[in-house]
């Protein structure tokens, strides 16, 4: 970069961030990516982004903060630094903590910034990392635009390095929370929509990273989560993943009950999918009508030894009264129950139980 300020600090000059060669030099000779974001934070003079009251901070002075952070994240790139773009996506994740701040830097294109770093063996996992931040406090918005721009790419690269866990990890669980951002609602996603996010090779790739032997907690709970949403509104998609419903099965056997309870609902929702809505039809006037009437004389003696009160019938009657009387008791029709005893009943309980109940007046 033409122009590298000498002196001890750094300065801003229009859209790039001069950043001495000492910081370059020590930035690069940092150990850890930790080291790294300090170390830019200082010289860039940030407030602390790990605590509520430095995003506060962040939140009076955003433009100037952003300009800072864009302007230094050029000048990494310009001079093919890795590790000073590392550091300001880095320091962009810990401000995603906020979403209000997450909007705005949304709004900035903070992706754009992002994706890059995934092509770099050195801020692959970095990357990674800051997504999984990113989608864990990103609202609906956030993680729909994630889906629709990164799920091809995060397939491709649990394809392309199955034998780095992390990396899988990272990627299955940022597909989890963007993916199921759109597929698991309670209203079905656009089919251009689940199309353009590729669900059926994220279920692949998920699969296929649930099989390994270094597979993880943390990586199973999101694939598996991951998996449950997809059957809501994707079931032919699901059933063509090739061993997916036999991995869901074999879940079953897990000694860990979520796990077992997370597969459990994956099937009930396959079968859910594909059934008939059940169709309810209550009709009060039959209620009313079998209360009435009491029950018959072989069920009048078990009645009356359990309870009359005890009984599902009057205790929904009840409530049903109370609940009349509490809301419009000009409305209501009241309706006496009786538990008479027939001619030629067995029952040893003499005289009539009477029961009134105030009920919704039905035309």
């Amino acid at each position: 970069m033409s122009g590298i300020h000498k002196g001890p600090g750094a300065a801003l000059a229009g859209d790039s961030y001069l950043i001495p060669d000492a910081l370059f030099k020590d930035i690069n000779d940092g150990s850890t990516w930790t080291f790294a974001i300090s170390r830019l934070s200082d010289a860039l003079k940030l407030p602390d982004l790990s605590t509520r009251h430095g995003l506060k901070k962040v939140h009076t002075r955003f433009n100037e903060i952003y300009k800072k952070l864009n302007a230094a994240y050029n000048a990494g790139r310009h001079e093919g630094n890795e590790k000073v773009m590392g550091a300001v996506v880095g320091m962009v994740a810990k401000m995603c903590s906020d979403a209000i701040l997450r909007d705005k830097l949304f709004e900035k294109g903070m992706l754009k910034k992002v994706i890059p770093l995934l092509d770099l063996d050195s801020t692959r996992h970095l990357a990674l990392n800051a997504l999984v931040m990113i989608t864990h406090h990103g609202g609906e918005q956030a993680r729909v635009e994630i889906a629709r721009q990164l799920n091809k790419t995060l397939v491709k690269l649990v394809q392309d390095f199955p034998d780095d866990p992390k990396a899988v990890e990272f990627a299955i669980v940022t597909m989890d929370h963007a993916t199921e951002a759109v597929i698991g609602n309670e209203h079905p996603p656009s089919p251009v929509l689940v199309k353009e996010i590729d669900v059926r090779s994220v279920l692949v790739a998920t699969v296929a990273a649930l099989r390994k032997p270094t597979v993880s907690y943390t990586l199973t709970s999101h694939a598996l989560n991951l998996i449950v949403s997809a059957p809501h509104h994707c079931p032919a998609i699901f059933k063509a993943v090739p061993g997916l419903s036999r991995l869901i099965i074999a879940f079953l056997r897990s000694k860990n009950i979520n796990i077992r309870a997370t597969a459990m609902a994956a099937l009930l929702r396959l079968q859910i999918a594909e059934c008939e809505p059940d169709a309810m039809h209550f009709d009060p006037n039959r209620l009313m009508a079998a209360a009435a009437a009491g029950p018959p004389d072989h069920l009048l003696d078990i009645a009356i030894d359990y309870g009359v009160e005890r009984s599902d019938l009057q205790v929904m009657l009840k409530a049903m009264s109370e609940y009349t009387q509490a809301r419009a008791p000009s409305s209501s029709t009241t309706i006496t129950v009786r538990f008479p005893t027939a001619p030629g009943s067995r029952s040893s309980h003499a005289g009539v139980i009477t029961r009134q109940y105030d009920v919704p007046h039905t035309p």
